[in-house]
């Protein structure tokens, strides 16, 4: 690219650049954003300027400032509280849940519940098959929080489908509605779980044909992979994007770190929860 913005700044293709008056702009998101940055940065004679969004050209250690990896599931958070529109007792509800989904996945019993209330294309048979609901329960906040535009779009799902506007706020809504006090002033003691699963059905049944869900042989979550945290995504990490060998290029290298406790998300894991 810099050897072909050098040949064209030479002159004779009739190009903007081609005149003294002429400048070269260059644009990027994510992964490409940093690369945008970069490149600025490396042959400045050849670029007047880049725009970088969603660049997180700072996530990576020992620069100062230092990076805080827990700026991009607190945004998430933020997505899913009042302050951002969304219901009340959102974050509070999802944490709940998990927990709740923990709890379960120690007996036969609780996993034949967590079973039913998820609709699993297959019972779950162990406590590890369960448990791995939570990650699988963690991952559409990202992804909602990063298409949580106010019009309805397919850009987090590769055009594959539309989410609804504001998604975020959507989940939210789902996530509540069942806690609220039946007849007799008591949800079902599923509630939480159902509330969690319509939630996450905003990505992972945004078509609303879905028959099951989470196991089984239906489509895998096929999502807009983002560099934006080290954190976004299940099967990716860091800047899915660019490939294994453009990530290890960089001398530097992004470290997963436990979440704030301000995070909507609990830890995946056996260890205390976060708060």
């Amino acid at each position: 690219r810099a050897a072909l913005l050098g040949v064209l700044g030479g002159g004779g293709g009739g190009l903007p650049w081609d005149t003294p008056a002429g400048s070269v702009v260059g644009f990027g998101g994510s992964y490409g954003g940093m690369l945008a940055a970069w490149f600025r940065l490396k042959y400045p004679f050849l670029v007047d300027g880049v725009i970088a969004a969603s660049a997180p050209i700072w996530a990576f250690e020992g620069l100062t400032p230092p990076y805080n990896s827990g700026a991009f599931m607190a945004q998430v958070s933020k997505d899913a509280s009042p302050e951002a529109g969304a219901p009340p007792g959102c974050r509070e509800a999802f944490l709940k849940g998990q927990k709740r989904v923990a709890l379960l996945s120690k007996t036969s019993k609780g996993r034949a519940t967590l079973s039913e209330a998820f609709r699993t294309c297959v019972p779950l048979g162990s406590e590890e098959e369960a448990m791995g609901l939570i990650p699988w329960l963690q991952d559409p906040w990202s992804y909602m929080a990063m298409g949580n535009f106010p019009y309805p779009s397919g850009y987090v799902i590769h055009g594959d489908g539309q989410l609804p506007a504001w998604p975020v706020r959507v989940a939210c809504a789902r996530l509540v509605a069942p806690l609220m006090s039946d007849l007799d002033g008591v949800p079902p003691a599923t509630a939480i779980l159902d509330g969690v699963r319509e939630a996450v059905g905003v990505i992972y049944n945004h078509s609303g044909a879905v028959p099951c869900f989470y196991n089984g042989g239906g489509k895998p979550l096929r999502v807009k992979q983002h560099s934006d945290s080290p954190e976004a995504g299940s099967s990716h990490r860091g800047f899915p994007e660019a490939g294994p060998s453009q990530h290890a290029t960089r001398e530097a290298v992004l470290r997963r770190r436990m979440l704030p406790p301000s995070s909507i998300r609990a830890r995946g894991g056996r260890g205390a929860w976060r708060e």
